[in-house]
């Protein structure tokens, strides 16, 4: 028998942390333990915290929305995007048709869709202050914990960049035009101006 540990025991984690009852013991956790009732109805071990799930078990699964952690991950995703635009317009591709096949289903995220616009929204949902925010909130754990963040620590760069030219109040997208600018000069995005919401 083997033994597993689950750490986000949600919507998303509780239907694969069920399939691995039969066989094996696992053992899991979540923020709120009214949420896991059906796995462990199920015969999940419940521990109150991630450290007491990672104890024993060889593998530990990890389920959470932790925003700091997806805002890292959407700004690494943003940055490929933003390098890959001026790329295929360089190549006679369509900004458009680039934007639109770089964040489709098979490699882009629903994140990605929303936010890849090639006109700057007026209105902010996420603004680059708050995902720069949670970046280094995710560089700090990380650097406690000594886990490696690669690709937040270069994306970190994006946030950066655009708060110093005056886009930290601004919707995330407005990182394509920032990251996609050449270095030293401003950047040039459809829509208003850097604070202008």
């Amino acid at each position: 028998m083997n033994r597993i540990g689950f750490v986000g025991l949600g919507s998303m984690g509780a239907p694969p942390a069920g399939r691995l009852l039969p066989g094996n013991q696992v053992d899991g956790t979540n923020r709120t333990r009214a949420t896991a009732a059906a796995p462990v109805e199920a015969g999940l071990s419940w521990r109150d915290t991630p450290r007491e799930v990672a104890a024993a078990p060889r593998v530990v699964f990890s389920m959470v929305t932790d925003d700091a952690a997806l805002a890292a991950s959407a700004a690494a995703q943003l940055r490929a995007v933003s390098d890959g635009l001026p790329l295929a317009e360089s190549g006679g591709i369509d900004e458009g048709l680039a934007a639109e096949t770089m964040t489709g289903p098979a490699i882009g995220s629903a994140m990605l869709r929303a936010r890849a616009v090639l006109d700057l929204p007026e209105q902010a949902r996420f603004d680059v202050q708050l995902m720069h925010k949670d970046i280094r909130l995710a560089l700090g754990s990380a650097r406690e914990s000594t886990a490696p963040l690669p690709a937040a620590s270069a994306a970190d760069s994006g946030p950066s960049r655009a708060e110093e030219l005056g886009y930290g109040h601004r919707d995330i997208a407005a990182l394509f035009p920032v990251l996609a600018a050449a270095p030293g000069s401003p950047p040039n995005p459809a829509g208003a101006g850097p604070e202008a919401a």
